[in-house]
C-alpha cells in the first residue's frame, strides 16, 4: 500500500538524501500527522528529533523540536485515522529501510501516549 510513497521519497531531491542519511546514522524518526487549519486534511512528516532533544535524552518532547525530512501532503483526512495510518506507514518505512523499530507517533507536534491520546491531555486519535 505504501510502496509507491516510498518509491517518491526515494526518487525526491532532498527528501530521498535526508531519509538515506537519517537512516545511516540510525537517527530515531517521527511520524508528525497534522494539518494546516480547520479545514484541511491531514499531512504527515517523517522527522527526526532536533540534537538538543538527544542530548537531553528526550527524543520524544514536543518542546524540543524536529528537524523534517519527509512532508507529504493530503495523507489523511481526519484525526481519528492518526494512528491506524501511521502505524502502517511506520511499518512499512520499518521494513523498507531496515529501521530497529517503527517511527513514533506524533499528532499535530505532540507525541501520543500508549493509549493514543496526545500528551497535552486531551483524547484523540485511537486506533
Amino acid at each position: 500500500m505504501f510502496q509507491p510513497l516510498i518509491q517518491k521519497i526515494l526518487e525526491h531531491d532532498s527528501y530521498g538524501p535526508a531519509m538515506a542519511e537519517a537512516v545511516e546514522k540510525k537517527a530515531p524518526l517521527v511520524l508528525d500527522y497534522h494539518n494546516h487549519g480547520p479545514d484541511s486534511g491531514y499531512c504527515v512528516s517523517i522527522c527526526e528529533p532536533s540534537p538538543l532533544a538527544l542530548e537531553l535524552g528526550r527524543p520524544g518532547s514536543a518542546d524540543s523540536g524536529l528537524r523534517e525530512l519527509v512532508h507529504i501532503r493530503g495523507f489523511g483526512q481526519t484525526e481519528e485515522q492518526c494512528v491506524p495510518l501511521s502505524g502502517a506507514f511506520g511499518k512499512a518505512l520499518e521494513e523498507h529501510y531496515g529501521l530497529d523499530h517503527p517511527p513514533e507517533i506524533y499528532l499535530n507536534g505532540k507525541p501520543l501516549t500508549g493509549d493514543g491520546s496526545s500528551q497535552d491531555g486531551g483524547t484523540r486519535a485511537r486506533s
